[in-house]
């Protein structure tokens, strides 16, 4: 930009200073980085509708090709993908628009090429075998371009593979299920996300890879087939503190939930599972499944467990040495006080209370915190944690009406009044 050659004269003239000059580059850059995030975005749909109207001309007269127009008709879009990729490699190497551009259509041109491919010479597969190959293609395409765009669709195309293979894997393992494949896949990508943070670490970029890893693996701990659910419950709790654990790293200090989906999917995880524990029906089920026996030490929920809890206690320690001197999150302990609550499966309404006592005493806080920051969007958290609460008791058929009539009653007036009482102690404290 033309300004910025100009700002290091007006600063030698003795017309700005240097603060004023880093100012006047930070703005101009800032302004910069925006409208090539537009660029970026524009030439990825530019790219995906090129593709999809080709695709449509082609499939208006499919029919009356010979069979070699198609196949070459087929591998057209890939040899034209690979040229602009190659082209990009040599010249555009430092243009975010044409780097995520043609990987965009890279990555979608080996996916139709493989189809029309199948289709013309019928070969047989089903979808998971597709989606198998066409991931193991698509991994060179990110590390060699290095396409955040790339990196997302393979994240995705992962999950979508690991929601799709139930059934045998190439005429392997019988019906086995092999949506276990999934991990080693999800990990293929974590390389990319660990470079993504080392070179941009405030970029909007990471987020997206935050919020799309931590939701496929939620969608694939809820998913797997064939599971033991009790110990599937048991590895949720430790993947929501754990998440919650995560989020509460330094490097999450001071940002909002855009940029921090590990302590949003943790706390509401948590909270819907203390929820859950708080009804004695929950605990009327056969956790005898999670005792130690043969057939549950096979589990391979049993391996996610081990492995979850490891991490978690590594993190836990150090969030209590980092913490130790100020007022520390409960949330984060969650994990061992569910577990403490499954060592009581005889005493199904004490471990009701517990789950009842754990959530009450969590909105209590939380209400208390955001009294205490004079933050609206806090205490009313802690007042819908506390809602949310009454109105799950509400279904208890060993309360009565007049009891519960009662509680809706005081948590209504308690809204009224925390509100009240908050709104008044800004405006006080504006006036001063």
């Amino acid at each position: 930009m033309r300004i910025l050659k100009e700002i290091d004269t007006l600063e030698t003239a003795g017309v700005i200073n240097v603060d004023t000059k880093e100012r006047i580059k930070t703005y101009y850059l800032d302004q910069k980085s925006g409208r090539g995030t537009l660029s970026i975005m524009l030439g990825i749909l530019g790219a995906v509708l090129v593709g999809l109207g080709v695709i449509l001309l082609l499939a208006h007269n499919w029919d009356f090709f010979p069979k070699w127009v198609k196949t070459s008709i087929a591998f057209l879009p890939l040899i034209i993908a690979q040229s602009l990729c190659a082209y990009t490699l040599l010249k555009k190497r430092n243009n975010r628009t044409w780097i995520e551009s043609s990987s965009t259509l890279l990555m979608f041109s080996i996916g139709s090429c493989m189809a029309m491919v199948s289709q013309i010479y019928n070969i047989s597969g089903d979808l998971s075998e597709y989606l198998l190959t066409w991931i193991a293609l698509s991994v060179p395409v990110l590390y060699i371009m290095r396409s955040n765009f790339a990196s997302l669709l393979l994240i995705s195309l992962i999950t979508w593979y690991g929601h799709e293979s139930n059934d045998s894997l190439f005429g392997f393992f019988g019906n086995r299920s092999n949506s276990y494949f999934y991990w080693p896949l999800i990990l293929v990508t974590v390389p990319y996300v660990v470079r993504l943070y080392r070179s941009k670490k405030e970029s909007s970029s990471l987020s997206m890879h935050f919020w799309f890893l931590v939701f496929s693996v939620l969608s694939m701990l809820i998913y797997v087939p064939d599971k033991n659910e009790n110990l599937m419950i048991i590895l949720l709790s430790g993947f929501f503190s754990l998440s919650y654990l995560l989020g509460r790293l330094s490097y999450f200090e001071g940002k909002g939930l855009r940029s921090n989906p590990f302590i949003f999917i943790g706390f509401i995880g948590s909270m819907a599972l203390m929820y859950a524990s708080g009804f004695s029906d929950f605990w009327s089920l056969d956790w005898s499944r999670c005792k130690p026996n043969p057939e549950v030490m096979i589990e391979p929920e049993l391996l996610g467990i081990f492995l979850v809890t490891v991490i978690y206690l590594v993190l836990v320690g150090l969030y209590v040495k980092r913490e130790m001197n100020r007022k520390m999150d409960l949330s984060v302990f969650i994990f061992p006080a569910f577990m403490l609550m499954l060592s009581l499966d005889h005493y199904h309404h004490l471990a009701a209370i517990i789950g009842n006592l754990i959530v009450l005493t969590l909105g209590i806080r939380t209400v208390a915190k955001g009294t205490r920051e004079n933050n609206f969007w806090i205490t009313n958290l802690g007042m819908l944690m506390l809602c949310i609460l009454i109105c799950c008791r509400f279904f208890d058929d060993e309360i009565s009406f007049l009891i519960r009539g009662g509680l809706f009653l005081l948590l209504g007036i308690a809204f009224f009044s925390t509100n009240y009482y908050m709104l008044k102690k800004r405006q006080n404290h504006e006036i001063q």
